[in-house]
């Protein structure tokens, strides 16, 4: 998980993709439900990069049970649609499965600080 983070989200890695996330990976966010290949997540996370460009992640609490990671992360980034910095707080689960994020149910809050 601290490779999702830093190297894939932070450093936008999204390389690493095929190495730390299942094919088919499964989303389920506020707006739906996605199953999403390698490819079309790589999409997805070059599409986050453009509202929230080369985020500091800070990983604020994180609690391991069976194949589930439960999540606290702030991001803090440069919008490169307004040029303003912009934080994004997020509650996520990632279910692990053969040591690849298979599944991850997640909520975020723009402009909010959990920290």
């Amino acid at each position: 998980m601290q490779r999702w983070w830093n190297d894939v989200w932070q450093e936008g890695r999204d390389d690493l993709v095929a190495e730390l996330v299942a094919d088919p990976y499964v989303r389920h966010g506020a707006s739906a439900t996605v199953r999403r290949n390698h490819q079309e997540l790589r999409d997805d996370l070059r599409q986050f990069q453009r509202v929230l460009h080369h985020p500091t992640v800070t990983i604020d609490d994180a609690a391991y049970a069976d194949d589930k990671v439960w999540s606290r992360v702030t991001m803090e980034g440069l919008n490169r649609e307004t040029g303003e910095m912009r934080t994004v707080s997020w509650l996520q689960v990632h279910r692990l499965e053969n040591d690849k994020i298979a599944e991850s149910w997640m909520l975020y809050a723009n402009g909010i600080d959990w920290r």
